[in-house]
This record gives structure tokens, sequence and C-alpha cells, in this order.
């Protein structure tokens, strides 16, 4: 999991340093990634699926939802 959170999201160059901040954005990441793997509809990596979802509310709803197009 740890590879595939600094390959999506690069986790390791994360500057988020103060009190809980790190934590809560770790958990944030590692939703997105089940999300993200739990959606098989679409032949994308999972970055590419990070992508499309931020550039198109459509595909993020699909995403969310586990619905096809």
């Amino acid at each position: 999991m740890h590879w595939s959170l600094d390959v999506t999201f690069a986790e390791d160059t994360s500057r988020i340093r103060k009190g809980e901040g790190a934590a809560n954005a770790a958990i944030f990441r590692r939703l997105a990634l089940t999300i993200l793997k739990r959606y098989t509809e679409e032949k994308l990596s999972m970055r590419a699926k990070r992508l499309t979802a931020s550039w198109n509310s459509e595909n993020l709803l699909r995403y969310l939802t586990g619905n096809q197009a």
C-alpha cells in the first residue's frame, strides 16, 4: 500500500507536519486509494483514475458510487 500511496499521491513529499495534520491526510489518502481500487469498470491506473476524477465531476461520482457510466 505504501508504494501505491507514494506513486499515486506523492505521500513521501508531503509537507504536512503540524499537529494531527499528517495523520489526518494519511487517512484521507488511504480512503481515496480504497475507493479508486474498488472501481474496476475501466482499465486505468490509480493515478489516471485520480486525475480523471479531479477533471470531471461525473467521473468522481461514478467512482464514489461504483456505478457504470
